[in-house]
């Protein structure tokens, strides 16, 4: 670390020191400019929940006391402490200034104090995947889900997807098929969460059938109906889980 830099100690403020007084369980997933995403580690494995639990306000604790089970615990204990780390070290302020809020439709925002922060994120969790998307303002929305074999997935299939991405499946085997729905679903409620409408809008509505690639591809998204707006969806799948990220692009000159 260079001369006069700062790290992160163990409370939860930025202080002088030479390293991090702990090992960092999310690492960058995808980089697009000033945009970052984060996988974060949520095997109870690793060992870092203790530390995470240091980071969290009252509130925050209270929360996280309120999840039935050790699962949804740790989810939100590392996905948020992690989240918290990430702001701090950006905005440069102690951790103690900073705050979540929540928007009319429950997207969370933060605040320094009580000015707002200027940097948009978004958060989610399947099992034991994390992923936080961070950028310097614009809508962004980020979701990930495991990959598994699900009893209802062809009622899901016709309750999520549209005619045409159903009619795009229908030559697919039976794991490309699920594979398939994964992505779709997970930019869909990339889609959703980066607009902060949650089940307002009706995911079926929405036509991927183009706008969605392979793992590592972006493409553009450009609807008129439901969303409104120019987009770019970013497929950050794995053979474990899917993933996707939606930013809204600015309109077109």
């Amino acid at each position: 670390m260079a001369a006069g830099s700062r790290a992160l100690g163990n409370g939860g403020d930025l202080t002088p020191g030479p390293a991090s007084a702990f090992r960092p369980w999310w690492r960058p997933h995808l980089r697009q400019g000033d945009l970052v995403v984060y996988h974060v580690d949520l095997t109870p494995a690793n060992g870092s929940e203790s530390a995470a639990l240091a980071w969290l306000d009252e509130s925050e604790n209270e929360r996280r006391r309120r999840y039935l089970g050790d699962l949804p615990k740790r989810q939100f204990a590392l996905c948020r402490a992690a989240l918290r780390i990430l702001l701090v070290r950006r905005l440069d302020c102690p951790n103690r200034s900073l705050r979540f809020e929540e928007g009319r439709r429950g997207k969370p925002f933060a605040l320094i104090g009580d000015e707002r922060c200027g940097f948009s994120f978004n958060v989610s969790h399947s099992g034991d995947h994390g992923m936080i998307a961070i950028a310097p303002g614009g809508r962004l929305g980020v979701d990930v889900e495991v990959r598994r074999e699900r009893k209802a997935i062809d009622q899901l299939i016709e309750i999520l997807l549209t005619e045409a991405e159903r009619r795009q499946m229908e030559q697919m085997d039976s794991d490309r098929r699920i594979s398939r729905f994964y992505d779709l679903w997970t930019a869909k409620e990339a889609l959703v969460k980066a607009n902060g409408l949650g089940h307002a809008i009706d995911v079926s509505r929405l036509n991927l059938v183009d706008s969605v690639g392979r793992s590592g591809e972006t493409r553009g998204f450009h609807d008129r109906d439901v969303l409104g707006g120019r987009w770019e969806i970013s497929n950050l799948g794995t053979a474990v889980f899917a993933a996707s990220l939606a930013r809204e692009l600015p309109p077109a000159p």
